[in-house]
């Protein structure tokens, strides 16, 4: 009898759990084709057809939170901001709340006018996801609008150390370091961006960041050599202390960059950086963008994949012969690099 008891239990629980991973895209096929339906004419910005489809969904499986969250998100981009709060309230008190849920309620109360309630929606989700990188982002952006610039920074950063794949904190670093005029970040942050986002206008944009930053940084170096010693102190602690190795390697190889920073001298540069930084630094500071680039290098694709990330910031007409005298090995780069996707490891946060 209990071993009857207890296989029925199992039973039970294994159905509840399939009901619970079914109901993200419903119950039944109508409630799947009619999700899809909703969905696509969102994609088509047919706002009063999404909001009477996922309505209709809402009435059909009124358990389910993704409809109502889908509703309201609908509200917000036909710009209908009252409805949409109104839907999107009662979620966020909800057991079955997600990320996206307090994501989208961040976004609406701002768009809205009421950025106390969008901090509260962020902070609440943060409660229950404290290592979300998408509210961390989300996070970081309401400081942005409000130019609370170190905040905004430092929710980012909270985004890189908790959730180190979720790409838009390195993004917005990227961006948010380059302005500050803090370069060697910004390389960083920007490069682990744009091998795990590969191709979009954010990825060319943080390519051309990428590009200015190392004038950035060679060009402090070269001025940092003719400082004195307490300002080369005072410069240092502005640094982590991978960051402060990291700018040593790079100093110390800044007369390879002669006559500006150009495509052949940067990949010169940063194929000395990563054999030296191997060779010396990568025990105590092992880096996964490192042994990845360093992996590339090794395979004898570095030199295409450094065409890929700065040919069009250096020069785009040099960029585009350099493709079409060099085809097939260009061909062999991007079936190498779309076999190889970019993950970074939870334990290397050194900032």
């Amino acid at each position: 009898m209990q071993k009857i008891f207890v296989l029925l239990m199992l039973f039970c629980l294994a159905f509840s759990v399939g009901l619970k991973a079914q109901a993200i895209v419903g119950n039944t096929e109508l409630s799947r084709e009619m999700y899809a339906k909703a969905k696509n004419y969102v994609a088509q910005r047919d706002y009063p057809n999404a909001i009477l489809v996922f309505n209709q969904l809402a009435v059909m499986e009124p358990k389910n939170l993704i409809y109502r969250r889908e509703l309201a998100y609908t509200y917000y981009l036909g710009r209908d901001f009252n409805r949409a709060i109104k839907v999107i309230a009662p979620l966020t008190r909800a057991k079955e709340a997600d990320e996206e849920t307090f994501v989208t309620a961040g976004q609406i109360y701002n768009a809205r006018g009421f950025g106390n309630q969008a901090f509260d929606a962020i902070e609440k989700g943060l409660k229950k996801f404290p290592k979300s990188g998408m509210l961390y982002s989300d996070y970081g952006n309401l400081y942005l609008q409000r130019k609370k610039y170190s905040k905004a920074q430092t929710a980012w950063e909270k985004g890189v150390k908790n959730d180190p794949n979720f790409h838009l904190n390195y993004y917005n670093l990227a961006k948010s370091y380059f302005k500050s005029k803090q370069p060697l970040w910004a390389i960083i942050y920007g490069e682990a961006f744009v091998n795990m986002e590969r191709y979009s206008t954010r990825t060319e944009e943080t390519k051309n960041i990428i590009f200015d930053s190392y004038k950035q940084l060679i060009a402090n170096n070269q001025l940092l050599a003719m400082s004195t010693a307490k300002e080369k102190r005072r410069a240092a602690k502005k640094l982590s202390g991978f960051g402060k190795k990291v700018n040593e390697v790079y100093a110390s190889l800044s007369p390879i960059v002669l006559g500006g920073v150009d495509i052949d001298n940067a990949v010169m540069l940063r194929t000395r950086f990563l054999l030296q930084w191997v060779l010396v630094e990568d025990e105590k500071y092992p880096y996964q963008l490192f042994t990845y680039l360093n992996n590339m290098l090794a395979d004898g694709h570095f030199e295409a994949y450094n065409q890929w990330l700065f040919g069009k910031a250096a020069n785009e007409k040099n960029y585009i012969n350099w493709v079409k005298k060099n085809a097939e090995e260009y061909q062999a780069f991007e079936k190498y690099y779309s076999s190889l996707p970019f993950k970074n490891k939870p334990d290397q946060y050194y900032k």
